[in-house]
């Protein structure tokens, strides 16, 4: 007779406010959605321009429908 047990895991999401205020890490069960930060990061003389899922600021995250699956690090864009 074997028995078990599951965990659901629960991944870190990183904001890398690239050069801006600092914002705190948060952590989000497998399959479940991030809180965008509030307030937004500042930065001197930029404007911020929302969070991105990669450090070339392709793909934006959607905080409505991007769920988390994995450690993630979100990068912001400024426009100055």
């Amino acid at each position: 007779n074997v028995t078990g047990s599951w965990r659901i895991n629960d991944y870190t999401i990183s904001f890398n406010s690239n050069g801006g205020s600092a914002v705190t890490a948060q952590t989000v069960t497998a399959g479940g959605k991030a809180t965008e930060p509030s307030p937004a990061p500042t930065k001197d003389d930029y404007t911020f321009g929302g969070w991105y899922k990669e450090d070339t600021l392709t793909t934006a995250w959607n905080f409505s429908t991007d769920t988390v699956n994995a450690n993630t690090t979100l990068y912001a864009k400024w426009t100055s």
